[in-house]
């Protein structure tokens, strides 16, 4: 889901959710627009078509990141301007939560972003993948392993404690038998 907001007549897109290479600022909605994420990641948004389109006259918004200068360009996601309502959300993810083939049900992943107090500026990225925990702060060429855990209660207190995520008893329980349980 990509949040479309006008501010001041500028129409910008806003994806909150799109985990760690995500766009940290709101995208104006501008052809090219490049900008710096966590120095040294790039990132660009594009009004093109896709290499899989088949007809060339389509048009996406197509978000792409680069890890540093010169590194290749990576497409991460792409959206149009249609409005989709709540019920064309709950049919596309319904495969994505239910199906034991799917990324986000194999997986377990978190992820916030490390505000330097001071400027309020991002400076680092704090992920939780499967079984780990790892911190990359700016300029940084290799993430730092923060925690590896063993075991689900390790993992609910790691979320509680780098991602302020509180887990409920029954939420805990609700991993049980998953793919993403660990089983430590």
């Amino acid at each position: 889901m990509i949040n479309l907001v006008t501010i001041a007549g500028q129409r910008y897109a806003v994806d909150v959710g799109f985990g760690r290479d995500e766009a940290l600022i709101p995208l104006p909605l501008q052809h090219g627009f490049e900008f710096t994420q966590v120095h040294p990641q790039r990132g660009r948004l594009e009004h093109r078509a896709l290499a899989q389109h088949t007809d060339p006259a389509q048009r996406l918004w197509v978000y792409s990141s680069q890890a540093a200068p010169g590194a290749e360009w990576v497409e991460r996601n792409a959206f149009s301007e249609v409005e989709w309502f709540a019920e064309d959300y709950r049919v596309s993810n319904y495969h994505t939560m239910f199906n034991p083939t799917s990324f986000f049900v194999q997986n377990v992943l978190a992820f916030r972003r490390v505000l330097n107090e001071e400027s309020g500026r991002v400076e680092g990225l704090l992920t939780l993948f499967r079984d780990t925990v790892k911190r990359q702060m700016a300029g940084d060429g290799e993430a730092e392993v923060v925690e590896t855990l063993k075991s689900e209660e390790e993992r609910v207190k790691a979320l509680n404690k780098y991602f302020g995520v509180e887990l409920t008893p029954q939420e805990q329980r609700g991993i049980r038998g998953l793919p993403s349980e660990l089983r430590g």
